[in-house]
This record gives structure tokens, sequence and C-alpha cells, in this order.
């Protein structure tokens, strides 16, 4: 085994126990996946939602939109969710950041209305639960998602449902959170360039993904 190609086999090793994907564990059916978006190279302090609220006999939807409030005033919204308003901004403690996820979502209603996605909770680093605070009133809570030891949460991506005209809308549907580790990013979809090194460049890198 050449020098190069053990410097490829050790760098794969290295970098795909840095970063993964949590799934919420208990996501609507219905809807497609965004791309994901990740905090610049940074620790997510704090969350907002936007939220439908309650429509009386018409269509709900609830959950439409997350945003993730990083360090240094950056925010990432994979998807801007298309009813309801935005809720207060709920922060992390001073010190610490965001580590964990539940969400809460409402099941299959049949021929009810489904609303699916209504409401989540962070978990910050010192163990304190941050709520939002305009979430649903519909569903159940799913159980706690954590990153590792050592890891945080940098990014996410949301599964939505476009609005489907007469039909019954329930707009944000699930989540998957990215976790990372010294402000590596997941890099399933992308491509990870290591820099030049004494022994050549190695690049083409994929993490993987843990459902």
């Amino acid at each position: 085994m050449t020098n190069v190609t053990r410097a490829f086999v050790l760098l794969t090793m290295v970098l795909t126990c840095t970063a993964y994907e949590m799934y919420a564990v208990n996501g609507g059916p219905w809807g497609s996946w965004t791309k994901s978006q990740r905090c610049p190279g940074l620790k997510v302090k704090g969350f907002q939602l936007r939220v439908e609220a309650s429509v009386g006999r018409g269509d709900d939807t609830a959950l439409n939109a997350i945003a993730l409030l990083c360090e240094h005033h950056a925010t990432i919204i994979p998807h801007s969710g298309i009813w309801g308003s935005w809720g207060m901004a709920k922060y992390c403690p001073i010190g610490s950041h965001v580590v964990g996820f539940r969400l809460k979502v409402e099941g299959n209603q049949g021929r009810g209305d489904d609303t699916a996605a209504n409401d989540l909770e962070l978990k910050c680093s010192n163990g304190k639960v941050i709520s939002s605070s305009n979430g649903g009133s519909w569903g159940s809570w799913g159980m706690w998602r954590q990153c590792d030891r050592g890891h945080f949460i940098c990014g996410l991506r949301v599964k939505f449902e476009a609005s489907v005209g007469r039909g019954d809308d329930t707009a944000l549907n699930s989540v998957a959170f990215e976790c990372c580790y010294n402000n590596v990013p997941l890099v399933s979809r992308t491509t990870y360039q290591h820099p030049r090194s004494s022994l050549g460049t190695v690049g083409g890198i994929s993490f993987l993904r843990r459902p």
C-alpha cells in the first residue's frame, strides 16, 4: 500500500466519524426533502418557528418553517414555508449550544384534517431544553435525538409538502439535523476537498449518513 493510499484510507476513517445526520423518528409521510443548509462553520445557538394558528373549520397546517440561529448572527432556513407567522426567537444560555431535538407530529387523520409536524424543542449542551413560543397544539412528541458526545448540531434539512390546492395541506412534515465535530460538515450530498499536502491531493470523500 502506497503512502498516498494509506493517507486516503486514514482520512476516510477519520472523517466518516466526524459528522452524521439525525432524523425525527416520527416524521410525517408527505412532501419531499429540501437540500441541507449549514451554519457557516458555526454552532447553533437557538431557533424560531413559523406556525399557522388554528383556522377553525378550515385547512390547518401548523408548523411551516424552522429557522436555526447560529453564532455571530447567522441564520439558516431550509424552507421558508407558506402559511403562518414567525414566533419569538429562543436561545440556549450563554456559553452553550444546541446538541439535540425532538419533534411533535400529528399522525395520519384519515379523512380528517392532517397537519403533520406541529412543534419543535431543542436541547442545549448544558442540558437545558428550549421550547418555541408558538408551537401547534396537535400531535404527540417523538423521542429525543441527541448528537454523540463532542458533537453538536450544525445544520438542517426538512421534509415539506408543497401546496396541494383544494386538497389537505400539511406543510412541514419532518426534519433531519446534522451533527458536526470541530465544525466539519456532513458532505454526503457534496464533496469534501482535502487541502494539498506533501503526499498530494486527496478528494471526493463522502461522509456516512445515519438514519
